[in-house]
């Protein structure tokens, strides 16, 4: 059973997935800004929602995938 804050949490994790893909879809003038803002934001995100993790193997695993992820990100 899903308590509140998870459903909470859910929503917005579901909310900025459907926002960077609809933003993702939309043509856009490239910016050196953009480049180094969306990891700050990844990089908030992964910490927010490894707060609420309590298995130790899943946060030792976080960082590298982290990583990875960034820079697949960046190269796509």
């Amino acid at each position: 059973m899903i308590n509140y804050y998870e459903e909470q949490s859910l929503i917005i994790y579901l909310i900025i997935i459907i926002y960077i893909g609809v933003r993702r879809l939309m043509p856009r003038k490239f910016r050196k800004g953009r480049m180094y803002f969306w990891p700050i934001i990844y990089v908030l995100l992964l910490i927010f929602f490894s707060a609420q993790v309590n298995d130790p193997l899943i946060l030792l695993s976080l960082l590298p995938l982290g990583i990875v992820g960034y820079f697949l990100g960046y190269r796509l």
